[in-house]
């Protein structure tokens, strides 16, 4: 079982690298109850090769899970899911952490997401909802953007996996965003990246 790495030593509160292991998950079958039972979809998964999934283990118990498709230097953070008695502990802010370290590693420097119920929570992880008309395609062609979520699914954007520390939306810094991004953020608002 692999701990997570120094960089996320402590999160959110949280001393991960004593209570909380995490490591990939080699079968979807193992997250599957946990993605139902937190009401997101595992319909795409059965023969998604492209998703790599993290899984946070109390002890032996698993008690929540992340997950990414990753297309070059942009990836997909999908299914992110903590059971519900584990909830409002900062495990999720964890694994959000590890899977952002885990795509910087992988060169990624563009992160997306889709949520139909938590863009509040992404947002206080530093997430900016952004128009599906900017969305890579590569994104796009995924099962999850294109069939399971609905039309009506937020998608949100962080380009934190890159290191950068925060976005000015007054244009004085623009780390990152390309133009048409940074138009559909908060305009005048400074958008703080937390440290990793």
């Amino acid at each position: 079982m692999r701990s997570a790495r120094n960089p996320l030593s402590t999160f959110g509160g949280l001393d991960h690298q004593n209570s909380m292991n995490i490591k990939q998950i080699e079968n979807v079958r193992d997250i599957s109850g946990l993605l139902q039972v937190c009401s997101l979809p595992v319909s795409d998964l059965k023969n998604n090769e492209s998703c790599v999934f993290f899984g946070g283990y109390d002890g032996k118990n698993l008690d929540s899970c992340v997950g990414l498709e990753i297309f070059g230097n942009v990836a997909l953070l999908r299914s992110l899911a903590v059971s519900p008695s584990n909830q409002r502990k900062g495990k999720g802010r964890v694994l959000v952490a590890y899977a952002e370290d885990f795509c910087k590693s992988k060169g990624v420097q563009f992160v997306y997401l889709l949520t139909s119920t938590a863009s509040s929570y992404f947002s206080s992880l530093g997430y900016i909802a952004v128009s599906r008309d900017v969305v890579p395609d590569a994104i796009k062609s995924t099962t999850l953007y294109s069939s399971v979520c609905p039309g009506s699914a937020t998608v949100m954007f962080s380009n934190r996996a890159q290191g950068e520390q925060g976005v000015q939306a007054d244009g004085a810094t623009r780390r990152g965003l390309t133009p048409a991004l940074y138009s559909t953020s908060n305009k005048g608002d400074l958008i703080n990246y937390a440290t990793i």
